[in-house]
């Protein structure tokens, strides 16, 4: 987890904490990705974009399953570096946003 501290974040309007709930987490992540879309982002990318503290271990956990959780549910892609949408996410996303 040495990926999370030292990267700059974005403002935003929710946070991954040690706290958040596993699915609300993953509503975060992938809504950050597909908003990044069609770029891809890095995990300390995304954990700055989602982590108050970027020290903070037991968020970075929280976030890490999150990753992982949507990689097997299909609607992400990962190479352990970079993170993207798979096209199942993309659909749902102009299914469900008209976009």
């Amino acid at each position: 987890m040495i990926w999370v501290g030292g990267w700059r974040q974005r403002s935003r309007h929710r946070e991954v904490t040690a706290q958040t709930r596993p699915r609300e987490a993953q509503r975060l992540v992938l809504a950050v990705v597909l908003r990044e879309h069609p770029e891809q982002l890095s995990l300390p990318e995304l954990a700055g974009e989602l982590l108050c503290d970027g020290s903070d271990f037991s968020a970075a956990v929280v976030l890490a399953s999150a990753v992982r959780d949507l990689v097997a549910a299909g609607l992400l892609l990962s190479n352990g570096v970079l993170v993207a949408p798979t096209r199942a996410a993309l659909h749902f996303e102009r299914l469900v946003m008209g976009r």
